[in-house]
């Protein structure tokens, strides 16, 4: 944005762009399942996980668990103890 920025034309981007993403991603994610979906589909497993827990959904959140693992090695220790603590593993 700066001094030559026409407004009219900018506004009507952030409206579209609003109706196109922003408005179907918070429909989508604006309950816990649909934040879950969400977080799977972005590989976020852990967090997922955790969702999966409050949905009592605790075979499902054992599962993530190992996805995360995997993909965060380094957090490993951290997860696990999550885990232990919540009775996943």
């Amino acid at each position: 944005i700066g001094p030559s920025t026409a407004f009219a034309d900018l506004s009507t981007k952030v409206g579209t762009a609003w109706a196109v993403f922003g408005r179907p991603w918070l429909d989508r994610a604006s309950t816990l399942p649909g934040a879950h979906a969400e977080l799977v589909g972005q590989r976020m497993f852990f967090v997922a996980a955790v969702i999966s827990l409050i949905l009592d959904r605790r075979d499902e959140a054992a599962d993530l668990i190992g996805r995360a693992m995997e993909q965060q090695p380094l957090a490993a220790d951290r997860i696990v103890d999550w885990s232990h603590q919540n009775g996943l593993l």
